[in-house]
């Protein structure tokens, strides 16, 4: 809820650019869990300015979005696995 907003913002900052960006989410939740006690306990807070403050300490490492490459695998020769286990592998005990 308190990274919609961050999110919004980086996705407008960031949007020409090749991969996307999104709040990275360890950084958010520390930032949350430092300021906590003061979001609950004090009275003569201004939330705006928290608020504000929170959202410039979530852009402090944004995570780089990168599409999964479709590598093409070799499928496994199960002849080349048994003669390893049955041959060359030493079970030592």
């Amino acid at each position: 809820m308190l990274t919609d907003e961050a999110q919004a913002q980086l996705h407008l900052r960031t949007g020409h650019t090749q991969h996307a960006y999104q709040i990275n989410h360890a950084v958010s939740f520390n930032t949350i869990k430092n300021h906590i006690f003061e979001l609950l306990y004090d009275d003569q807070l201004d939330v705006d300015t928290l608020c504000h403050q929170l959202t410039q300490l979530f852009f402090t490492d944004p995570t780089c979005i990168r599409p999964l490459p479709h590598v093409p695998r070799r499928h496994p020769n199960y002849y080349k696995r048994y003669v390893f286990h049955r041959h060359k592998h030493k079970v030592c005990f």
